[in-house]
């Protein structure tokens, strides 16, 4: 076993054993004493993903660490990583949580964790949390067994279903994950992506994809039926989804630095920024921020299919 490997065996056992003595009257404090071992955890997972990518075993040393961080914040499939420890530097790094906002932030860290499991178990046969089924979530009964037939609708051929004509942009209002058989599903809330949308209009689908809530999206939506209580309801799934900012938001952007050329929705580089942000999870910002060679590497792979460009400029 390698050594990354033995820390995050140590690191698990800390967090299972936790689990496994949960008493109702000592939720906060075990809490407390779980999120006090997380940040360690993402660092090795983010470690044995890094390792992987380079093809060797390396020291698990602060800078290497660093690179291995680096590293999960560019890809897109393990943006969560990042997500995760961004999170923790605040809340469990840098001072006491209290027994109450330890158990809210649990739930909330619930979905990170389902997802280190599973990419442990999935890409390096790395059993943890073996036990995560024991802390309680504190789900109504009635609630759960409606998101299991919903999860049971999704996981189903989506042939099975009637395509909805739903297709404009709209504004993911809301997301809220749910959990089944440790997958994580999403509720989500959306409107359309126009000024004149009030709170009565929004409207809710379910899904397994991680849609960004950073723009504006075009989402393939789907409806069938589930039964509760004797009665059968309507639901809408969503199957698929793409970021689709709207040009004239992108134009609002660019103004601050300066003239520039109208941004079009119908060209190349439009369409390779929109796959970039959804494949990568990143959003405009995050792009300005990153250092000088990953920005310029970014942009010669768009203008490499685009030939030209006019909203990445610089």
């Amino acid at each position: 076993m390698s050594k990354i490997d033995e820390k995050i065996e140590i690191i698990n056992k800390a967090i299972c054993s936790n689990i496994s003595v949960f008493d109702e009257s000592q939720r906060g404090l075990l809490s407390q004493n779980i999120l006090s071992q997380l940040r360690n955890f993402v660092e090795y997972t983010s470690l044995k993903a890094y390792c992987a990518h380079i093809g060797r075993e390396i020291d698990d040393s602060y800078d290497n660490i660093c690179l291995a961080n680096e590293h999960v914040s560019t890809r897109g499939d393990l943006r969560f990583l990042t997500k995760f420890h961004k999170f923790l530097q605040i809340t469990a790094s840098h001072y006491t949580m209290d027994e109450n906002n330890s158990e809210r932030l649990m739930l909330k860290y619930y979905e990170f964790l389902l997802k280190i499991k599973l990419y442990l178990k999935h890409v390096h046969d790395i059993d943890v949390l073996e036990n995560i089924d024991d802390f309680p979530l504190k789900i109504d009964s009635a609630l759960k067994e409606y998101y299991k037939k919903i999860s049971e609708k999704i996981n189903q051929s989506k042939e099975t279903r009637t395509v909805s004509t739903y297709t404009d942009r709209c504004y993911i209002r809301k997301i809220k994950p749910f959990f089944i058989n440790h997958e994580v599903y999403y509720e989500v809330t959306f409107t359309m992506a126009n000024d004149g949308v009030s709170k009565f209009d929004r409207v809710i689908a379910f899904t397994k994809l991680d849609i960004s809530q950073n723009y504006a999206v075009k989402l393939t939506i789907t409806n069938d039926l589930i039964e509760v209580f004797g009665k059968k309801m309507p639901i809408q799934i969503i199957d698929g989804w793409e970021v689709s900012i709207r040009p004239c938001e992108l134009d609002h952007f660019a103004d601050i630095f300066g003239d520039h050329t109208k941004i079009q929705g119908n060209t190349t580089e439009y369409r390779e920024i929109m796959s970039f942000l959804k494949m990568t999870g990143f959003n405009l910002v995050e792009i300005i921020e990153l250092p000088d060679k990953n920005y310029q590497k970014i942009k010669n792979s768009i203008i490499q299919k685009a030939k030209a460009t006019h909203f990445l400029m610089h």
